[in-house]
């Protein structure tokens, strides 16, 4: 219920409650059609509770008779319906005490009924968004009810473990019931897939690695080196480890740490940057469908992808490129203050676009910028940012200091912080922030993505570079080359 964003209820009315339905007579007779009309208005009053199972027998039963000759009314029901199973999957998440909502809403939805009674006759073709809007206000009633503390799944053992693990945060991926990670051999590292809740090994690839794992449906991708400081992206397939591919920039010396994993353009589609360069790749054949060379630049963020756009920010500019073709949209100007080794961080959200570059003094400097009217809407400096996370459902954008910082996207205002040893990368997933803090014993810790109230801990944890969950599994990567597998529980 807590991460139903206005966003999404636009996006479920719109989609799903569009009431221009027309009625259809299903008799010639002007006389039969009248009648109709004038239970309509009756009936119509009626159907947010009928659906909702509120009404007493009799009154059940007549709009149930009235459902099977009417088909107008019946697309009024299905919507309500449809209405009723949206808000059911926002709710996934957090479970809620399904009998005092339904009592809430039916209670808002009789208050409303009664004034839509004294309404004229052209009036009814708004009752259903009207009545979703009572639905709407019921739902806010319940949620400002509701306490801030949420019961939430939380990690009860640890089911596995995999020791002699190599590479950092960027070399741990999950997909499809499967969890990927690199393994030291002899002659070198091997990207291996593992069964998410069992740990059993499925393949281990033939090509050595440098880690930069990522996955689709397909294929799991990872760099390799094709020579002396020279690095390739390689394309495995998902259920076999067997190579698909392998792709080289043409010339250029490419260190490992002026790299970054792909990012996907589209199902058949990557984005991946090496040095300066930007390359669209097809995910299916390698084949490079276009480059872009960024020439005033050194060190690029990880590419960010929204709506077939591409954007990337350096140390001089943020770019914004088409992903089809790789033609450049625009550039807007963003001086970086300092002249650091580190890589601009990078994300997107639904109207603004967030840059973290370093500052003096050991800082970081947090810019906002409007994707439509591409100004800055803040600046700001914090403490040295390790990672910036932005989520599509949340007005905030996070980010990993020696604590994890929560602003508010619109004004850049600090919503919550918690305090937290180390720098290791952070996990938004499941409406929490996931971190290690190594203060103490050392910690896994969760924290609510609303509040930054503490979810749950696991316990003597010193180091992680990964934090990866799906389903019931999670995985915790770590600094003594040991990948973790808790189970949770609800």
């Amino acid at each position: 219920m807590r991460g139903l964003t206005q966003a999404k209820i636009s996006s479920i009315s719109s989609q799903n409650l569009s009431t221009n339905s027309k009625y259809v007579p299903i008799d010639a007779s002007d006389a039969y059609w009248t009648l109709m009309v004038k239970n309509c208005k009756d009936i119509r009053n009626e159907i947010e509770l009928y659906v909702l199972d509120a009404l007493d027998v009799d009154a059940h039963a007549r709009v149930h008779r009235h459902l099977h000759s009417c088909p107008a009314c019946q697309t009024l029901e299905r919507r309500c319906r449809l209405l009723i199973c949206a808000f059911g999957q926002q709710c996934k998440t957090s479970p809620v005490n399904t009998q005092a909502l339904r009592e809430r809403i039916c209670g808002a939805s009789r208050a409303h009924i009664r004034g839509l009674r004294q309404q004229n006759r052209f009036q009814y073709y708004a009752l259903a968004a009207k009545s979703v809007a009572a639905v709407f206000i019921a739902i806010f009633a319940v949620r400002c009810l509701w306490p801030d503390t949420v019961t939430l799944a939380e990690p009860s053992k640890t089911v596995w473990q995999k020791t002699d693990t190599m590479g950092t945060e960027h070399d741990l991926a999950v997909r499809d019931g499967m969890v990927f990670f690199l393994q030291q051999q002899e002659n070198g590292a091997f990207v291996t897939a593992a069964q998410a809740d069992s740990g059993t090994v499925l393949w281990q690839s033939a090509l050595p690695s440098l880690g930069y794992l990522e996955t689709d449906r397909q294929q799991v991708y990872c760099v390799t080196r094709s020579g002396p400081r020279q690095i390739e992206l390689a394309a495995l397939d998902l259920k076999t480890g067997q190579t698909r591919w392998r792709f080289g920039p043409e010339r250029g010396l490419y260190p490992l740490d002026r790299s970054w994993k792909p990012s996907s353009i589209s199902p058949h589609r990557l984005c991946w940057i090496a040095g300066n360069r930007m390359y669209g790749i097809n995910a299916l054949t390698g084949n490079v469908e276009w480059q872009q060379c960024l020439e005033r630049e050194r060190r690029l963020s990880r590419a960010q992808v929204m709506r077939g756009k591409v954007f990337v920010a350096g140390k001089r500019s943020i770019y914004c490129l088409n992903g089809q073709n790789g033609m450049l949209n625009w550039q807007l100007d963003c001086q970086s203050t300092t002249d650091s080794k580190t890589h601009p961080l990078l994300g997107v959200g639904r109207r603004h676009l967030f840059v973290a570059t370093d500052a003096s003094s050991g800082q970081s400097r947090i810019q906002c910028i409007n994707l439509r009217s591409r100004e800055c809407c803040w600046d700001k400096t914090v403490p040295r940012v390790t990672q910036l996370q932005v989520c599509a459902d949340s007005g905030q954008v996070y980010l990993r200091c020696q604590g994890v910082i929560a602003l508010d996207q619109k004004t850049g205002t600090p919503r919550w912080q918690v305090e937290a040893r180390g720098c290791g990368p952070m996990t938004v997933c499941d409406g929490l922030v996931c971190f290690v803090d190594q203060s103490r014993e050392g910690h896994l810790v969760a924290v609510q993505r609303a509040n930054g109230i503490m979810a749950w801990h696991v316990p003597g944890l010193h180091s992680g570079q990964a934090f990866l969950k799906a389903g019931n599994c999670g995985f915790l990567k770590t600094l003594d080359s040991t990948v973790l597998a808790f189970a949770f529980e609800h």
